[in-house]
């Protein structure tokens, strides 16, 4: 019995190491057989040439693996974007210097209006700068802003486009590799048809290669230099701090002070319009008067004639 029992042990651990090298030899195969695949999928069945998909993966990562720690840090590709909002009392002078400190930075500028006759006169002066400042002369862009004038908002954002930009490089090192083997290919065409088609094929790959270049060159001059938007306004006097109230008393009080200086900046402009625009208002007056007064001396006329008739008839009915 004890003999049967471990010949009947035996056989279930045989059988089960079977199956597990059947296992084993199954994925091995499965393992392969999906390399293969990818090898294939990799390489375009008409004209042998690798496929999109796959040089771009291999690209990818052979990038990755080569590019760790510091040089991962420095390959990273971001724009930077800021935006300033200042005030001025010199609007010349502020104008000035902002274009002064964008050539000192190495800058340039892409796109400048100016608005407005000045605030002495008719109304306040606006100017609009749109800068792209060098990498390395941000932070003395950040801390040289201040000199301008007074910086009443400020905002950085920042956007990185590492993958889209490696993406866009291996696309066009993929295509670059297709334009060669067409050109070999080309060269040992001996039928029309085989020309016509492979010239055709050359035309589209030339048509993406410069397309992908473009994207590239404008991603290299976003990263390169940073996109710096300047609102610059001219006033009288410095706008105070916002400073939000906290409790009941200072939300009271700050609105006490707004409502004040709302009614002071009313009778201001109501002062500045009466004064800028009195020759008109008193020829206004003047025609207005005249107006009333011929009025007046008509209605008198009228009146004088029908109280002498009344007049004459009252005295006829006397007669009577």
């Amino acid at each position: 019995m004890k003999r049967t029992y471990a010949l009947l042990t035996a056989a279930i651990c045989f059988c089960v190491f079977l199956s597990s090298c059947g296992a084993k030899t199954d994925s091995a195969f499965n393992q392969s057989s999906s390399s293969v695949a990818m090898t294939e999928e990799s390489f375009d069945a008409d004209t042998g040439m690798p496929s999109e998909g796959g040089l771009i993966a291999e690209n990818t990562s052979e990038e990755s693996e080569n590019l760790s720690g510091e040089d991962l840090l420095q390959s990273q590709k971001i724009i930077r974007n800021f935006d300033y909002q200042i005030e001025t009392l010199e609007f010349e002078d502020a104008v000035a210097k902002l274009e002064q400190l964008c050539e000192e930075w190495g800058g340039y500028i892409e796109s400048s209006s100016v608005s407005g006759s000045g605030i002495r006169q008719v109304s306040s002066r606006y100017a609009d700068y749109t800068l792209r400042i060098p990498q390395q002369s941000v932070e003395k862009m950040e801390s040289g802003m201040s000199s301008v004038g007074t910086i009443t908002y400020q905002d950085t954002s920042l956007q990185n486009i590492t993958t889209a930009y490696y993406d866009v490089e291996s696309r066009l090192k993929s295509l670059r590799t297709q334009e060669e083997r067409l050109l070999a290919l080309l060269e040992k065409s001996g039928s029309l048809s085989e020309i016509i088609e492979l010239e055709n094929a050359l035309a589209q790959v030339t048509y993406e290669i410069e397309s992908y270049t473009s994207t590239l060159k404008q991603y290299d001059n976003l990263v390169d230099f940073s996109t710096v938007t300047v609102h610059l306004r001219e006033v009288l006097e410095y706008s105070d701090p916002k400073v939000e109230p906290k409790n009941l008393g200072e939300r009271i009080a700050y609105q006490f002070t707004s409502s004040l200086k709302g009614i002071g900046t009313f009778f201001e402009g109501l002062l500045v319009f009466l004064a800028g625009n009195s020759p008109v208002l008193i020829l206004i007056a003047l025609v207005i008067v005249g107006i009333v007064w011929i009025w007046k001396k008509r209605r008198r006329s009228l009146k004088v004639p029908k109280d002498k008739e009344t007049l004459k008839t009252d005295s006829s009915e006397e007669e009577k």
